[in-house]
């Protein structure tokens, strides 16, 4: 469960630094459109997006930090468990 939700954020991380990109390297007289729902409404202050973006991206790379941190506990416990149970 905790690799599939490290895959699932890892995944967001690489399409947010993908989508920061394009939106950073896109000419400024060009329309930049974000998705809401079933509708694309057209984005009035991209440096507020880029802000957005960037803020999201940090708080999944902290989620993935933290995630990352829990796996290598619960690998050590079950180790630990899989050695005494061995040893009996």
């Amino acid at each position: 469960m905790v690799a599939q939700q490290t895959a699932a954020l890892r995944n967001q991380e690489s399409e947010l630094e993908s989508t920061i990109e394009l939106v950073t390297r896109q000419d400024d007289e060009m329309g930049l459109f974000r998705q809401s729902g079933a509708i694309l409404a057209e984005v009035a202050d991209r440096e507020s997006l880029l802000v957005e973006l960037k803020s999201t991206k940090d708080k999944i790379s902290q989620a993935l930090s933290q995630l990352s941190s829990r796996e290598n506990e619960l690998r050590q416990g079950y180790e630990k468990l899989a050695k005494e149970f061995e040893g009996k």
